[in-house]
């Protein structure tokens, strides 16, 4: 029985297909030829008594798990800075958040998702700096300073969760 799934498996990967399939051929082949003769090892059957849960399934994830504030992007640079504060009990490592930049009217100016790569510890608050979306330097945030004379095109920005990483370490 075990010798027909064996070539079953041999014949499905000899198959047309790509790279990845032509690799498992290789291992698959020195598999056969390291076992000809003896018996396969047999995978362990686990039941799911068996299973082990983690903390990570039994909390669930909200939109106020990450906190930005203290927003602004003045005038005549080119960059937004704000604070991000993690208000979940582990570590992040990788935040994707989306921006969406409208005018004081409501009407859209531009929209982005912008992924930043950060050590943020739990409960605790970060300076993130970015690159800015204005490239014609055209635009403020509504309650950021005026410097100069000119005022230019004053904004609002809101922002949602698209995916944050939580970093687990393994002592």
């Amino acid at each position: 029985m075990k010798k027909r799934i064996l070539f079953i498996l041999a014949l499905l990967l000899l198959l047309p297909g790509n790279e990845t399939q032509s690799r498992r051929l290789h291992s698959c082949s020195e598999l056969a030829r390291l076992y000809r003769g003896k018996a396969l090892p047999v995978p362990l059957q686990t039941e799911k008594k068996d299973t082990i849960s983690t903390r990570l399934e039994k909390k669930r994830f909200s939109e106020s798990d990450i906190e930005i504030f203290g927003f602004d992007k003045r005038l005549q640079t080119k960059s937004e800075t704000f604070l991000l504060r993690n208000n979940t009990d582990h570590r992040i490592s990788l935040i994707t958040l989306r921006f969406i930049y409208k005018t004081l009217k409501g009407e859209m100016i531009d929209h982005r998702d912008v992924t930043i790569t950060c050590d943020i510890l739990p409960q605790a608050t970060k300076s993130i700096t970015i690159d800015s979306f204005d490239r014609a330097y055209a635009y403020r945030y509504e309650k950021s300073d005026i410097v100069g004379r000119k005022t230019g095109i004053a904004f609002q920005v809101a922002y949602d969760i698209v995916r944050y990483d939580i970093r687990i370490d393994l002592k």
